[in-house]
């Protein structure tokens, strides 16, 4: 049995990467000039709310003995979410827990510092996504797209990006040969949200199109921190031990995304298909992140789920020596370069 088959080593993982990644957030100081995230981005990843007044920017802010505890729920909640989808919709060959293992690492060890919007979106994306998996292994599905595009807009709202995972829904059903009715409810979930936020502010004396006007800016207007100036690391040996980190995580998902016509070649058809649906999902995230004015490197962080889930997949199929030395090397390498950050940017 592999470590990633036994639940309670698993969960052993979690809490140690938990821990190790939580440390450089309590240690370093958050103003520090030298850390991608810093207060500025993090006041520019908050501003694509579309409500103008972001609960989760507050929650950031804390103390440690409460933030820490809720990130702690809120990353092994979305982890154990991915991983019950998989098992009971058979996604996986084998049983595994690898989603506790690889969620924490992709959401606190490369994204948004953990930040609790960055995991309220992981649920909500996960949700959206067994939403979809259900529609597929069902012949009248207008009930689960209904349902995914109500999340996704709820997902627009808190964070304006997010309405990528709408096109996903879209895309799914021309997938799925569904007819007018799949299509038609789910241009009607994904509104209602937006209906009732844009009603509210109407009732409250405010304009009706307020929504829809901060959708618009908040996509078009160029960034404080635009993405390309993100890639200049001001501290040259973290820039390094931040490349040699990540190496094995950029190698294990090319390898997934370009070796999955061989992985599939004896899948299950809706297998091929939601696989398929990830790795679209992962490509049009980050082509919006560099595409469209308004989107930062934080927009990176709605590929969370996709990217654990595609990782979850490949080396669960892959039974070759070289996966399972890039899945040791995951976490070694990002724990390494958070512990790094600590002596490097303090």
């Amino acid at each position: 049995m592999k470590f990633h088959q036994n639940f309670f080593i698993s969960l052993l993982l979690f809490v140690l990467l938990f821990v190790v990644l939580e440390l450089k957030n309590i240690v370093l100081i958050q103003d520090n000039t030298s850390l991608i995230i810093n207060n500025k981005a993090l006041s520019d990843f908050y501003s694509y709310d579309l409500l103008g007044r972001s609960v989760f920017s507050t929650a950031d802010k804390w103390p440690h003995w409460i933030s820490i505890p809720l990130r702690l729920l809120l990353t092994f909640v979305p982890a154990m979410m991915i991983t019950r989808t998989a098992i009971k919709n058979l996604i996986f060959n084998d049983r595994s827990y690898l989603p506790i293992i690889l969620l924490p690492i992709i959401s606190m060890g490369i994204s948004s510092a953990g930040s609790i919007l960055t995991l309220v979106l992981a649920i909500l994306q996960i949700g959206i996504f067994s939403f979809i998996f259900t529609g597929f292994k069902r012949s009248n599905s207008i009930k689960e797209f209904f349902y995914a595009s109500i999340l996704a807009s709820i997902s627009t709202i808190f964070y304006a990006p997010s309405f990528i995972t709408f096109i996903t829904i879209l895309i799914s059903v021309a997938v799925l040969n569904r007819g007018f009715k799949e299509l038609f409810c789910s241009v009607i979930g994904f509104a209602i949200p937006l209906f009732l936020c844009s009603y509210i502010y109407w009732i409250l004396d405010d304009s009706f199109t307020l929504i829809s006007e901060r959708l618009w800016i908040s996509l078009t207007t160029p960034t404080s921190i635009p993405a390309s100036q993100w890639l200049i690391f001001s501290n040259k040996l973290g820039l390094s031990i931040l490349t040699i980190s990540l190496l094995p995580i950029i190698i294990a998902t090319f390898t997934a995304i370009f070796s999955s016509h061989y992985q599939l070649r004896h899948a299950r058809r809706r297998q091929r298909k939601f696989y398929n649906l990830l790795v679209f999902q992962l490509l049009a995230i980050t082509s919006i992140t560099f595409l469209i004015p308004g989107c930062s490197l934080h927009t990176l962080s709605l590929a969370i789920v996709p990217l654990t889930m595609i990782l979850s997949c490949y080396f669960n199929w892959d039974k070759y020596k070289f996966s399972n030395l890039l899945l040791k090397l995951i976490p070694i390498g990002i724990i390494a370069y958070n512990i790094s950050l600590i002596f490097i940017l303090k």
